[in-house]
């Protein structure tokens, strides 16, 4: 456990160093595009990177690196960090503790959720969608989405320009989690979720039965253009949520997708090293350029584009084809798994 001395330490050098993009949010965590992996080079509003106050811990939500306090200011802080160094250990040596470098984390497992919004069960909250919510849906082509077959609504406090796409997921007929859309970017995180609550599976209620595929994809948005598309709302599939799919459909064919960006192809990684699934989604080529389904889907023109079945079956992989694709096209990298050492040259170039 870090005293007193070592946490006010690190609350006052870490903020020293912090990319401009960082921010103090409610309870004193700190919220900015991650350092490491820079979480989107086409959406400059990404901010999936989390410091927590309790010990200056840090975790990025859309990489999944985490670090103690002392290790994330090492990464930041650079070459000035053997000064740093020898100031922290004369604190534990002041206070007559064990001189080596403490390592003690304490992030959170789930993203904090900055708005104090209801749960979705509430029915006054679901408002019909205002223009411009309908607006952005019609931009992104969702409305006219092949599989959409839940409402999506408005969510809105009277006489406040505050407004969110509040998206109910619903599980057995029961809307039963909900994923909120900040379209008008006034919180810097563009989907948010309930606080403590393991997460569920968007679609499950939907899915085709003689069809006997199942595809997962981290966003709502995306799911909704595939036949059986499912969202997890994560880029790291839990076990908890492949045991929901499996119960609820044990004769289909899990295959799970990720975007067409490095993360992406960091999570496919991880998941085939971790044996996730044995089937792979892969929509793109070597020469797609669009990072996820959505994108694609407004790139060409055509909602109906993973409608067939038969054009579904000749993109689905086994692990082995998947593996041996991304090695060729130099996508099997452990990216956002590299030690700090690594990864500092690139903290620099981001500030």
């Amino acid at each position: 456990m870090l005293s007193y001395e070592h946490i006010a330490f690190l609350r006052e050098k870490i903020p020293m160093y912090l990319p401009p993009s960082f921010k103090i949010v409610g309870g004193g965590k700190y919220n900015g595009r991650c350092p490491f992996c820079g979480d989107s080079k086409k959406s400059m509003t990404k901010k999936r990177g989390w410091i927590f106050p309790a010990d200056m811990s840090y975790f990025c939500f859309n990489c999944n690196i985490s670090m103690s306090g002392i290790k994330l200011l090492e990464a930041l802080s650079g070459p000035d960090f053997p000064a740093l160094k020898q100031e922290y250990i004369r604190l534990f040596l002041k206070t007559g503790l064990d001189s080596s470098l403490s390592s003690t984390f304490s992030a959170q497992n789930e993203e904090p959720n900055v708005l104090n919004i209801k749960t979705a069960l509430d029915p006054e909250l679901k408002k019909p969608l205002t223009k411009r919510a309908e607006e952005y849906l019609k931009r992104r082509r969702v409305l006219e989405a092949p599989f959409l077959k839940e409402s999506i609504f408005s969510t809105y406090k009277e006489n406040s320009e505050e407004e969110f796409i509040l998206i109910p997921w619903r599980v057995n007929g029961v809307d039963a989690y909900w994923q909120v859309n900040d379209f008008l970017n006034l919180h810097g995180i563009k989907y948010m979720f309930p606080k403590n609550k393991r997460k569920l599976i968007y679609g499950l209620d939907n899915i085709d039965p003689t069809y006997k595929k199942i595809f997962v994809f981290e966003g709502v948005y995306d799911s909704l253009f595939v036949k059986n598309g499912i969202a997890c709302g994560t880029k790291a599939v839990t076990d908890f949520q492949m045991k929901l799919i499996k119960s609820r459909w044990p004769d289909h064919e899990v295959c799970i997708s990720f975007d067409n960006d490095g993360p992406g192809f960091s999570a496919m990684v991880k998941a085939i090293e971790q044996d996730k699934a044995s089937k792979f989604f892969m929509w793109y080529d070597s020469s797609t350029v669009e990072k996820d389904i959505n994108e694609r889907v407004l790139a060409t023109g055509d909602v109906n584009m993973f409608s067939d079945e038969c054009t579904l079956d000749s993109m689905t992989f086994d692990k082995l084809q998947m593996k041996l694709w991304m090695m060729k096209n130099g996508k099997w990298k452990r990216e956002f798994n590299k030690k700090i050492d690594d990864i500092k040259k690139n903290v620099f170039l981001m500030k």
